[in-house]
This record gives C-alpha cells, sequence and structure tokens, in this order.
C-alpha cells in the first residue's frame, strides 16, 4: 500500500471542506425557509445566488430581498413598456395603477434594504409587507378591471411569494440565529 503523499492531503482536506461547507449552507437555507409560504421558491432562490455560501441568515434575508428587488424593478420596467404599446382603456387604467403601485413597491423594498443593513428587521418587515400591498393591489386592479389571465398579475404573484420569503428568512435572522456556515 502506498503512503499518502504530502500532496493528496491538502487536496482532500479542501475537498472535505468544501463539501462540510456546502452541506452546512443548505441546512442553514432550509433553517431560514422553513416558515416560508413558499419553501420552495425560497430555497431555489437563495441557492440560485452564488454568495449563499458561508452566509448567516442576515446574509440570506439581503440576497431574498435583493432577489425581490430586482423582481419588482423588473415588472415595474415591464408595466412601464407594455403602457407604451396598449391602447386598450380597461387595461390602460390597470397598467397605470399597477406602474404607481410598483414605483411605491420597490422604493419600499430599497427601504427595507437600508433598514436590514441597520438590523431593523421590524422596519423590514413593515416596508416589506407595504410592498406585496402595493403588489396586491396591481393584481387586483387587472381582476377587477382588465385581463384575468395577465401575465402582470401572475408575476405579481411570483413578486408576492417572492416577499414572503423575505419576511419569513428576516424573522429567523431577527430570532437571533447567528449560526454561521
Amino acid at each position: 500500500m502506498k503512503p499518502i503523499s504530502s500532496v493528496s492531503v491538502p487536496i482532500f482536506a479542501c475537498l472535505f471542506l468544501t463539501e462540510f461547507h456546502a452541506t452546512n449552507a443548505r441546512g442553514l437555507i432550509k433553517k431560514a425557509c422553513e416558515t416560508s409560504l413558499h419553501k420552495g421558491l425560497c430555497v431555489a432562490t437563495l441557492k440560485a445566488d452564488r454568495d449563499y455560501k458561508g452566509a448567516k441568515l442576515h446574509d440570506l434575508a439581503e440576497i431574498v430581498l435583493k432577489a425581490a428587488t430586482s423582481n419588482g424593478t423588473a415588472l415595474r420596467k415591464e408595466v412601464e413598456q407594455l403602457l407604451k404599446e396598449r391602447t386598450d382603456t380597461s387595461v390602460e387604467s390597470a397598467l397605470k395603477d399597477c406602474k404607481e403601485n410598483y414605483n411605491d413597491a420597490v422604493s419600499q423594498l430599497e427601504k427595507s434594504k437600508q433598514a436590514l443593513e441597520n438590523k431593523r428587521y421590524n422596519v423590514v418587515n413593515t416596508w416589506v409587507t407595504a410592498a406585496m400591498n402595493d403588489a396586491d393591489s396591481c393584481e387586483q386592479g387587472f381582476k377587477e378591471q382588465a385581463d384575468k389571465d395577465s401575465t402582470i398579475a401572475q408575476k405579481t404573484f411570483i413578486f408576492g411569494q417572492l416577499c414572503s420569503a423575505v419576511l419569513a428568512v428576516t424573522n429567523k435572522a431577527a430570532a437571533g440565529a447567528t449560526v454561521s456556515v
């Protein structure tokens, strides 16, 4: 039997630590998302960000908030584009309302980011809940005034799920769990 070379030991140690780190990260993500109403989306969102490894719960809250903000910004841009293209007045009315709703929602999520940086978790929850309410108003406007099968309404539903994930992960971070991976 050959002895283990001096090069093999560091390589083995690196591989072991990498797997250990990834396993811990997956465990923390599972813990962070366990109270989310949309666990699958929460987990997928966190794993999609390359910074999740080595993250603490607070960092995971930042990651999911960043994803929700990005999603809200994309929706706002899509609504603005649809407004330029539409002539149907009932759809136009719903789109104008949605544009205003998403302007507010994105602004509220940006305020949430500032609050999260300062670990003011209750303020984060207030702003994220307000953003969810604005998005819900957009979705309701489409259901009442316009196209019930609107892609905006469907995307708004996903935005709400992301915001819900923000609340779940933020609440875990607020609970004081400081386990790092």
